[in-house]
């Protein structure tokens, strides 16, 4: 068990350790100088995906008002991602009419497993490599956490409720996730109904808008080596 800092705006490429194992060969044949051989080093850890950004939110998409507008409402497009192995792609952002004399902002949130291993539920990193409570099940993969706010204020997102109930807890909190097929998935978050309204006659603006994707990764690298005789 080590710990390494992930990449960040002042540590673009993330810490660096160099670890040394001490191992013993078998025999290998008498008559073989040099016997092949191959090195399988399986890492695990939980890891979190942080995006920042600033987002125009409009109450009249439809420019309904021939007022001049301070911002003007555009999707966020992440090609490469956040140097993450999950990456957030793009938020399509939409600015929804209600019943009553507000609007309500919807993002369409795309991430991607944008690295060379698996994902897996934060909780179930440090068992995937101990090996420890038994296998993990299928359900414990491709099982990413979001958390979303727009101005501060959190946002509610699509995530899927697996929290199991039994006879000793009937009643368990929510385990809410978003779920990845072939390493892509697709959540909506939206302001919700009792937060503080944003009134359609409002004037255009900029609000800050985060989103943090928590989840465990596992990923197993290989190489060749030589045995050879002394």
């Amino acid at each position: 068990m080590f710990t390494l800092e992930g990449k960040t705006p002042l540590n673009p490429k993330g810490d660096e350790e160099v670890i040394t194992y001490t191992v013993e060969a078998g025999k290998i044949d008498p008559q073989s100088e040099s016997h092949p051989s191959t090195i399988i080093a399986s890492l695990c850890y939980p890891y979190e995906t942080k995006l920042a950004a600033s987002v125009c939110i409009d109450p009249d998409p439809n420019n309904v008002r021939p007022i001049r507008k301070s911002c003007t409402v555009q999707d966020l497009s992440y090609s490469s991602g956040q140097g993450a192995p999950v990456a957030i792609t793009k938020v399509e952002i939409q600015v929804l009419p209600t019943a009553s004399e507000a609007v309500k902002p919807q993002f369409l949130i795309s991430i991607e497993n944008k690295g060379k291993g698996e994902v897996m539920k934060f909780s179930a990193a440090d068992a995937a490599c101990r090996r420890t409570g038994g296998a993990l099940t299928y359900r414990e993969f491709n099982a990413v956490e979001m958390h979303a706010t727009l101005s501060g204020q959190d946002l509610e997102c699509s995530l899927r409720n697996e929290a199991v109930a039994d006879e000793s807890n009937p009643k368990p909190d929510a385990q809410e996730f978003a779920r990845l097929s072939s390493g892509k998935g697709v959540v909506r978050c939206s302001y919700p109904d009792d937060a503080p309204a944003i009134g359609k006659a409002a004037e255009s603006y900029t609000a800050p808008f985060t989103i943090t994707l928590s989840y465990g990764y596992t990923q197993s690298l290989t190489t060749d080596y030589a045995i050879k005789k002394r």
